[in-house]
């Protein structure tokens, strides 16, 4: 049971009055100069160390009296907690998002970045260019497989003409009915001719389908050294620089987009209360740091898979014990002082509570 003020004043007297006793009985009566002349004729013994040890106990057990039982004052807490304005609720920590979930665009390979299009806050459509990269590379090879089709191409127009040819004489030969007129020999000759080059004629067009796919995956490689807007949003990070080496791995992403026009708050309903969560309830956030900021929240949609709660960053590297079921609330930006990324105190109605108690 905690103790009231009053009720500690009375056992600090009464503690100190005991020891306020026992220093006048002993302490006051004892002669030190005696007990000094004594010291410096008596050679030093086990009674002596012990009458010292006693002595320094005692001034310890007093100095302890006065340190463990004083008054600590309450103080009012710097910021003060939310009001809650639901007769039974659930409390449940949020995070502020862009609405439709935040995007972290990345890149389709590495590279050297060669220009920045774009700057935080900024308001981007879709299809924007957001950043380059280094395209030098991409744009010597796009040179190279177009040449190669181009002389694919060349092949293939020379195997057509040597088909032509061979086609001709081989159709000659066949139409012939006169045996006497062409020898055996002769026409075999005519038709392995026609289908070494009708076998050519082919390969060359394999080739030139060949080339002409290489070149167009060369033409998409250096359409994709541009990264551009998947929609329309803002950018919240920018987390690249003029320079730097990109690679297309990354936990974070490159650039940030978001909807900031209309932002969501993702709630942290501990596994333990998610079975008092009804789908749709009333909530409402409350900014940290300043409680009276208040806005009503608008149920969106529930995640429905308890997942473990990482509440600082998110990274696999973090151990927690606690599992959380996840629900979207979303809200209109208008004048409130909010940001991506804020945290945020909710208060969710507990409708099963509130019908139990009416």
């Amino acid at each position: 049971m905690k103790k009231t003020p009053n009720k500690l004043r009375k056992e600090i007297n009464l503690q100190i009055a005991f020891v306020v006793e026992i220093f006048k009985k002993h302490i006051l009566k004892f002669n030190h100069k005696k007990a000094l002349n004594h010291i410096k004729n008596t050679p030093l013994n086990i009674h002596t160390v012990l009458i010292g040890v006693g002595i320094l106990g005692l001034l310890g057990a007093i100095n302890m009296i006065f340190v463990t039982n004083r008054i600590v004052p309450e103080v009012d807490p710097l910021v003060a907690p939310p009001v809650p304005t639901f007769k039974h609720y659930i409390a449940a920590p949020g995070i502020i998002e862009g609405h439709a979930d935040n995007s972290k665009l990345g890149t389709y390979q590495n590279g050297i970045v060669h220009d920045i299009f774009i700057r935080v806050d900024d308001h981007v459509k879709k299809g924007d260019k957001l950043f380059e990269l280094d395209s030098e590379n991409a744009a010597a090879e796009l040179d190279i497989y177009t040449a190669q089709h181009k002389e694919a191409e060349a092949f293939l127009k020379q195997a057509q003409a040597s088909l032509n040819s061979t086609k001709f004489k081989h159709d000659i030969a066949t139409q012939v009915k006169d045996v006497r007129a062409i020898s055996k020999e002769d026409r075999l000759l005519r038709k392995n001719a026609y289908l070494s080059d009708k076998a050519a004629f082919d390969k060359a067009t394999v080739a030139v389908e060949a080339a002409q796919a290489k070149r167009h995956l060369a033409e998409i490689q250096l359409k994709q050294m541009t990264i551009r807007s998947p929609e329309d949003a803002t950018v919240l990070q920018i987390n690249i620089h003029k320079g730097e080496f990109a690679t297309a791995q990354t936990d974070n992403g490159h650039i940030l987009l978001g909807q900031t026009k209309k932002m969501q708050v993702r709630l942290d309903i501990d596994e333990a209360e998610a079975w008092r969560y009804k789908k749709g309830a009333r909530a409402k956030a409350y900014l940290r740091g300043n409680s009276t900021i208040a806005f009503d929240l608008e149920f969106d949609h529930v995640e429905p898979f308890i997942l473990p709660k990482a509440s600082l960053t998110s990274r696999n590297t973090e151990k927690v014990d606690t599992r959380v079921l996840q629900v979207i609330y979303s809200f209109e930006i208008s004048a409130k002082n909010v940001y991506v990324g804020q945290q945020v105190d909710v208060i969710i109605e507990d409708v099963q509570d509130n019908k139990e108690a009416t």
